[in-house]
């Protein structure tokens, strides 16, 4: 049942437009979704959220829970951030689009992290060593899981990394971007406040 929910997960992420819409103006549509998924993001903040690169999922899709090591080898699940927003990035220290981009996540973290916000970085099939000396080296802060297996990368239909997921306070995956992103803004910090 997961295999299908997901591979469904991966086919929302891969659409830009809801085809059921089509034929309606964008106002209805909106009005339409809004009504159907109460947890769905206003207008407003969709508009803003593909501005960043974001594909917003038109259904509600409640995000599988794990159970990952952190650096430190405690367990650490997703229902944990249960009442916060969490950004969830898939990434590996050889990946240089997830390099780049992890600096402004840094900032990202530090700006909002005595809110409702959690940001966790799980890397993918690298050794723990490997990973602690390079997030020692570089001095960043946020929430590191191991997925050594590459099993909760799998599960989440991660096919190419960076892959960051926003999900909800109350477990539901509200978007998605493959790619790395510019996450360091006063546009950025704005729209996940509005979200928690």
């Amino acid at each position: 049942m997961r295999k299908i929910l997901f591979t469904g997960f991966i086919f929302l992420l891969t659409l830009s437009t809801p085809i059921w819409s089509r034929g309606r103006s964008e106002e209805e549509a909106s009005a339409a979704s809004k009504k159907a998924n109460p947890t769905a993001p206003s207008p407003e903040i969709e508009v803003n959220l593909e501005k960043i690169g974001f594909q917003v999922f038109d259904k509600p899709i409640q995000a599988p829970d794990f159970t990952l090591k952190t650096l430190d080898g405690e367990n650490r699940s997703l229902s944990s951030y249960h009442g916060k927003l969490v950004f969830l990035n898939f990434w590996a220290t050889w990946c240089p689009p997830c390099r780049e981009e992890m600096p402004a996540m840094e900032n990202l973290h530090r700006q909002l992290k005595e809110e409702a916000f959690a940001m966790v970085g799980v890397n993918l099939q690298e050794s723990l060593q490997t990973v602690k000396d390079f997030i020692k080296q570089n001095g960043y802060t946020f929430e590191i899981l191991m997925d050594s297996s590459g099993k909760i990368g799998g599960t989440y239909g991660v096919r190419s990394i960076p892959t960051t997921y926003l999900i909800d306070k109350n477990g539901i995956v509200l978007a998605g971007i493959i790619g790395g992103a510019e996450w360091d803004s006063p546009e950025v910090y704005s729209l996940l406040r509005q979200i928690m």
